[in-house]
């Protein structure tokens, strides 16, 4: 199941799911993939390129110091 979740997070995108929707299952999925999302810094890196393109643009080129931040602005 951990490998299966861990796979899921690896592919996920925002596509055409809501900002809420897509940051739940991040989080959600996160927790089982530590070793990609170590330091807030990969967090938010993996989060941010994993937007879909409208949302990428309004925010890919901050430089976020924190999630919370990210999740913020989007």
């Amino acid at each position: 199941m951990r490998d299966a979740r861990a796979y899921k997070f690896e592919r996920l995108v925002q596509s055409d799911l809501t900002m809420i929707k897509y940051e739940v299952e991040f989080m959600w999925l996160s927790k089982y993939v530590g070793y990609l999302v170590q330091t807030e810094e990969r967090k938010i890196k993996r989060y941010v390129l994993s937007l879909n393109s409208y949302q990428f643009k309004a925010i890919g080129a901050y430089d976020f110091k924190t999630y919370a931040v990210v999740v913020d602005h989007a």
